[in-house]
């Protein structure tokens, strides 16, 4: 990795761009990250009432959901 991508990785995204990403919906992601254990990357708080989460860790999660997935079908 260079450092413009690792910075990129370490961007911190809004509850919006999250969703619009991941495809999931803001009741569906914030429900995940109540499971125990958490189904969702935990967010980072920004602000009072802000909260983010670090690019590289969404995009290490769709990557995650696209491995197991692959793996239930049998395809490596």
């Amino acid at each position: 990795m260079n450092l413009s991508s690792d910075l990129d990785r370490n961007r911190i995204l809004r509850i919006r761009e999250v969703c619009e990403i991941v495809g999931l919906s803001r009741p569906t992601i914030y429900r995940y990250m109540g499971m125990n254990p958490p189904h969702f990357p935990p967010g980072i708080k920004i602000g009072i009432s802000a909260v983010g989460w670090r690019k590289g860790a969404v995009l290490d999660y769709l990557e995650q959901r696209e491995a197991e997935s692959k793996q239930a079908q049998g395809l490596h």
